[in-house]
């Protein structure tokens, strides 16, 4: 059984053009979503975060939410 993670890695690897996310008018590929979300989570390695650690991040709802 996968966990959410290797399930979305799955899922990038297989169909990255798929659509993931559809927020008002704009939509995101799963290649897209991942490209995001590790930019998201290098800067945050970078200010000091650490893995396994849970941080909270307040954001406006949209794709940098989702990515978080």
């Amino acid at each position: 059984m996968q966990n959410f993670v290797e399930h979305f890695m799955q899922t990038v690897s297989e169909q990255p053009n798929k659509t993931a996310l559809v927020w008002q008018e704009q939509m995101m590929t799963y290649a897209e979503l991942e490209e995001l979300s590790s930019k998201i989570a290098s800067r945050l390695l970078r200010r000091g975060a650490k893995n396994e650690k849970i941080y909270p991040i307040v954001l406006e709802r949209g794709f940098f939410y989702i990515a978080s």
